[in-house]
């Protein structure tokens, strides 16, 4: 296992410029990400929760895949992939409110989603 440790007062805070006004992440194109510096970028995912970051890229991919079939998000997390796909069903098993996994998390300084 590997383990890196970050002055988190020490990075440029991106929740302005990666998050709505109703905390959903905003749909970007991939290449904006690409000119954010990683670790400001790595330190916002782990403040907010996000393990899966949807570009504009992506959700053309799957809409086009997906075409007027019916769809449902299993493992939805925070929702910002459901969210773009045109608010789809979703759903997750929620484990992170589970009181054994949540203090694990608490004791990351990281939020549950």
């Amino acid at each position: 296992m590997q383990i890196e440790v970050f002055a988190t007062n020490d990075h440029k805070d991106l929740s302005k410029e990666l998050l709505n006004e109703d905390g959903n992440l905003k749909l970007l194109p991939a290449s904006f990400y690409r000119e954010l510096k990683w670790q400001d970028f790595r330190i916002f995912c782990h403040q907010y929760g996000r393990y899966g970051i949807p570009t504009t890229e992506l959700i053309k991919f799957i809409t086009n895949i997906l075409g007027s079939k019916r769809s449902i998000e299993i493992g939805a997390g925070a929702g910002d992939l459901g969210l773009y796909l045109g608010n789809i069903p979703m759903t997750d098993n929620r484990q992170q409110e589970w009181p054994s996994i949540a203090s694990q998390y608490k004791a990351m300084g990281q939020p549950v989603i």
